[in-house]
């Protein structure tokens, strides 16, 4: 998703890659392979025009790669949009030290760079897919102490956040910020069984092809819990008129989901921007969340 955004612990080429599906992928070895992606907890090169190799690039990123091959094919038969279930589950092997997959490689771009045809009719497709994903996860579904617990567990970092912003110089109002974080918390929680979540739902994580949503990628923060952490979303994509018809659809509009999901994409909202020094794509994410939450001069709360 980000390119450089953190340094290699392996070194990751071509010959190493190619090493690897020779022993493990002998059938897809041969393809044509080339640099595809570096993120944040990923190398990702193109094999052929129609996979990808996903190989953890540091060791905290290693176990994200065995949340993916554990559960999306647990999930992946009720989801109502395409999701990367990998073709092969890589093993370690000589110099490189970590699970590794090829995956398929779908169309379109991030739905950060991209335009949605019809925001409305996107809304209802990826609220469609967020209700068939969000069914109660079992006991020993990946935890994920960052994502789907309550607000509170989160309320250091967003005061942190908030306090680091520039918001008289970006536009943004932090009177606000405080009101939309204070009442989420303060209002009701989640008290049912916790649910399946991606975990990680943003706008680099979607691709959109010609319009429409193509895919929803990269699930190694996969976890359960409460279900506002997926739902912000919504923020991340959606203008006012669009979020409602994708509450509506989802099943769930009441007015503690509504503000813990907002309250949720504020938070991402702000740790895209503390990311988005050097990282445009960051910068427009972040941008993206805080408009439509936070601007100078709203009048009114429709969170």
């Amino acid at each position: 998703m980000v390119n450089g955004a953190t340094p290699p612990e392996v070194e990751i080429d071509e010959p190493l890659v190619r090493g690897l599906l020779r022993v493990q992928c002998p059938a897809v070895a041969d393809l044509p392979l080339a640099p595809f992606n570096n993120g944040w907890d990923n190398d990702i090169w193109a094999l052929g025009d129609e996979l990808l190799v996903r190989l953890p690039r540091r060791e905290v990123a290693a176990e994200l790669v065995l949340n993916e091959q554990r559960v999306l094919p647990l999930l992946a038969h009720r989801l109502t949009l395409p999701v990367p279930v990998q073709l092969h589950d890589g093993m370690p092997q000589g110099a490189y030290p970590w699970h590794w997959s090829v995956v398929p490689r779908f169309p379109g771009a991030r739905a950060a760079e991209s335009t949605l045809r019809s925001q409305e009719v996107e809304a209802l497709r990826l609220a469609r897919f967020l209700r068939a994903l969000h069914e109660p996860a079992p006991d020993d579904a990946p935890e994920n102490v960052f994502r789907g617990g309550p607000l509170s567990s989160r309320t250091d970092t967003f005061l942190e956040l908030k306090d680091l912003i520039p918001c008289t110089e970006l536009g943004y109002d932090i009177l606000r910020m405080e009101h939309v974080w204070s009442r989420a918390e303060a209002g009701p929680q989640w008290t049912a069984p916790p649910v399946w979540l991606h975990g990680d739902l943003h706008a680099a994580n979607i691709l959109v092809d010609d319009g429409r949503i193509s895919a929803v990628i990269d699930w190694g923060d996969v976890c359960s819990g409460d279900p506002a952490c997926d739902l912000a979303v919504a923020w991340m994509l959606f203008d006012a008129e669009a979020r409602e018809v994708f509450l509506r659809e989802y099943g769930d509009a009441s007015p503690g989901l509504r503000a813990r999901a907002g309250a949720w994409a504020l938070l991402f909202g702000l740790i895209y921007w503390r990311a988005s020094d050097g990282d445009p794509l960051m910068a427009i994410m972040s941008r993206a969340v805080l408009d439509r939450i936070v601007p100078v001069g709203r009048a009114s709360d429709d969170l």
